[in-house]
């Protein structure tokens, strides 16, 4: 078992693999897809924790890629070689060309360092129940970036919201936002992801009716769950009075 901080004084036991934030900051130079992102969690997943290198092959990555189809070995390994040529272009990994497929190829990860000058080598320790929520890309991307941000509490809960508006996730995916919506809704659906929208305002600024961004969650709130069932009771009640039911 491992063991890490979290920063308030209270710690994490389990397994978790190290990743920089960059990797999923917007518009930075290493801004991962889903799909390289999830590629360099399965190279983390078996680097030798002696050596700190994967030996491996195109063939190989591209039958454990979870994208991948098992029944189409030769697009699977073509599939596998564009990820990892995407990571070596963007500087995240390391290896020479091998001759084809079936050549081992021994590869080197970017050491996940901090320096106290450069905010780009922040990083976070990924728990396992996170890697065990989804296969999906997509979805183990959102989650990873919400839980950069929901770190536990004093009380060892995940209890900080990440925001961001239904309609934005696009560039965080690199999708359209309507794709990208669509995603995050069925997380929420599936239980894997928890989203709470806020109350509507009044912008004095604006002069008209406003609604802060929505509340993500990777653990369902009471607080948030409490506030919206009276929200929706006030609703009930508001319509009676208007004579709308």
């Amino acid at each position: 078992m491992s063991e890490y901080n979290t920063g308030n004084d209270t710690y994490h036991d389990g397994k978790f693999i190290l990743f920089n934030n960059k990797y999923y900051t917007e518009n930075d130079p290493q801004q991962l897809t889903p799909k390289e992102l999830h590629t360099l969690i399965i190279l983390k997943m078996f680097t030798s924790q002696f050596k700190g290198v994967i030996i491996t092959t195109y063939n190989l990555m591209g039958h454990l890629l979870p994208f991948t189809n098992v029944s189409e070995k030769k697009k699977n390994a073509a599939v596998a070689k564009e990820m990892m040529l995407n990571l070596r272009a963007k500087g995240i990994i390391e290896y020479d060309e091998p001759k084809d497929s079936n050549e081992p190829i021994t590869v080197s990860i970017e050491p996940v360092k901090y320096v106290e000058s450069d905010d780009r080598t922040s990083f976070q320790p990924v728990p396992e129940f996170i890697l065990d929520r989804t296969d999906d890309p997509d979805e183990l991307y959102v989650l990873i970036a919400i839980h950069n941000v929901a770190k536990m509490c004093e009380k060892g809960e995940y209890a900080k919201p990440f925001f961001r508006n239904k309609k934005n996730w696009g560039v965080l995916l690199s999708k359209g936002d309507t794709t990208a919506e669509k995603v995050v809704n069925n997380m929420c659906n599936i239980g894997i992801l928890f989203y709470y929208e806020n109350d509507v305002y009044y912008n004095s600024d604006r002069k008209k009716f406003d609604q802060g961004q929505g509340r993500y969650y990777l653990f369902a709130q009471e607080k948030e769950e409490e506030r919206i069932r009276i929200r929706n009771e006030k609703r009930k009640l508001n319509k009676k009075v208007s004579g709308d039911v």
